[in-house]
């Protein structure tokens, strides 16, 4: 069985930032994707909170092009509406099934939407 070390606050903060520069649109989902997925393979480790949202590392996704790598972010911040809760935004990317994750262009916050269901 293989020891890993835990993951270092530097670590932490390069996920962070390539989250956020994906918010922003600095760079691909695809290459933020890969650079995340590389970290946590160097720690063994498939899932990571970092700050306030919680990335895992799905399985990747194989077509004729090749394989490419996938991870899911999960927030426990909360936007009521449809702005970003920190600079008033409007998000830059959406992603999610039961649960839609943001990210801001401005700032590149991430957090979820929260919206009231309507009663019929």
């Amino acid at each position: 069985m293989k020891l890993y070390a835990f993951p270092t606050d530097n670590d932490r903060a390069r996920i962070h930032s390539l989250i956020q520069l994906n918010a922003c649109g600095r760079i691909s989902r695809m290459r933020a994707d890969i650079a995340i997925t590389q970290i946590m393979d160097k720690y063994g480790i498939s899932a990571l909170r970092v700050n306030d949202y919680t990335i895992k590392v799905g399985e990747p996704i194989k077509t004729i092009m090749g394989s490419f790598q996938v991870t899911h972010i999960k927030t426990s911040r909360t936007a009521h509406g449809d702005r970003c809760p920190d600079c008033g935004g409007k998000p830059g990317y959406l992603e999610g099934d039961a649960e839609i994750t943001a990210g801001c262009q401005n700032c590149g916050a991430v957090f979820k939407f929260s919206y009231k269901e309507e009663v019929n």
